[in-house]
């Protein structure tokens, strides 16, 4: 199962401000004139995920023929955020960066 797209003008915003920010403090100049030397796009998604933990049957006491069974499922979000760089000149990809984690509360996330 793949992730389905977030679209959402504040994380556009916010991932694009984290960007300029990262890059300027690695010296690369942003809006300057003539042609870029890479363009920068990115990717964020949602996809259900289930964390499934068997811990097998005890050997307790039997009740009417069954064995107790101790098993546990969460059903939770998981959110991805993936950066690529790509190349002016030659239009390739120059690098790729991605996080993947648990979302527990959608709004924290998003601040986050």
């Amino acid at each position: 199962m793949g992730y389905e797209s977030i679209e959402s003008l504040f994380i556009e915003t916010k991932v694009q401000e984290s960007a300029n920010l990262a890059l300027e403090k690695r010296g690369y100049q942003l809006g300057v004139e003539g042609e870029p030397d890479f363009y920068i796009t990115f990717y964020t998604g949602l996809k259900g995920k289930l964390d499934v933990n068997d811990y097998g049957y005890s050997y307790g006491r039997w009740q009417s023929g069954l064995v107790d069974w101790h098993l546990t499922v969460d059903a939770m979000q998981e959110g991805l955020l993936m950066i690529d760089i790509i190349s002016a000149e030659h239009n390739e990809l120059i690098w790729r960066g991605w996080a993947t984690g648990i979302i527990e509360d959608p709004e924290k996330a998003v601040k986050k």
